[in-house]
């Protein structure tokens, strides 16, 4: 399996497994136990090269109008300057036609993986990305799990930069966390992040806890982030049936 196969998040390929445990060991109340199982047995995915600050992205540079109709500038350059300031910082996602999502990150609590959001915000290159997958990790409509969750150049769930981020995991999946996808343990020990992939939690899914890092949590937008966990998808996939975009992606100070 290619490097470019297995940047596939783990929200899209570990999560549901997940998801499907605690829905299964809420009515046996062994979740704890079940979900440590099926952590054992997770895939035979390879893993990627980690790198904290790489030195290229994969992904196009300059000026570009996606198939979306969207107009894309994202500057590599920008993303590589030295000492950017990612300290105390908000970072606004305005999603075409649903409105905007801020985001209040936790440079305290996993500062390599803020700056890396932030760097890739700054240059640009989430705009006009989509939100690829979005679904119900325990399938329970009284103890909904919804995710909702983009990052990916390619659109696919199948995309990345190319590299991963050391693993910062302490903060919890209550509803309106942000946090990085990656993949599974069996390949990935160290539970790096994903370069670039990320999801929200629409509700709090602690089963999640432990497993991934959280460096953020919506401070505005919760409407919007509500809106975006109910939009119609493929069943099978979880990809949004009319795409859902990320007009752009906006740094800015908390005061």
């Amino acid at each position: 399996m290619s490097n470019k196969q297995i940047i596939a998040s783990v929200v899209v390929i570990i999560v549901a497994a997940f998801g499907a445990v605690y829905a299964v060991t809420r009515k046996s109340g062994n979740t704890e136990s079940n979900t440590k199982t099926n952590t054992q047995a997770q895939s035979n995915q390879n893993t990627t090269n980690p790198s904290a600050t790489p030195t290229s992205i994969a992904s196009p540079t300059g000026t570009t109008t996606t198939a979306n109709g969207c107009t894309r500038n994202y500057d590599s350059n920008k993303r590589m300057e030295p000492n950017i300031d990612f300290k105390n910082k908000l970072v606004t996602l305005e999603v075409k036609g649903f409105g905007a999502i801020t985001i209040s990150l936790d440079d305290k609590a996993a500062p390599k993986t803020v700056e890396n959001f932030v760097r890739l915000a700054y240059s640009g290159f989430y705009d006009c990305l989509t939100f690829h997958r979005i679904t119900d990790l325990t399938g329970d409509p009284s103890h909904p799990g919804r995710i909702v969750q983009g990052g990916d150049p390619e659109g696919t769930g199948m995309g990345g930069p190319g590299y991963t981020v050391p693993a910062e995991i302490g903060l919890k999946h209550v509803k309106g966390a942000i946090a990085m996808a990656r993949t599974g343990d069996a390949v990935n020990p160290n539970r790096e992040s994903s370069g670039s992939q990320f999801y929200f939690a629409a509700d709090a899914v602690p089963f999640l806890d432990g497993q991934y890092t959280v460096f953020g949590q919506v401070t505005a937008g919760m409407d919007v982030l509500e809106k975006l966990a109910e939009v119609p998808v493929n069943k099978a996939s979880g990809m949004p049936t009319t795409p859902v975009v990320i007009e752009k992606a906006t740094v800015s100070n908390k005061n």
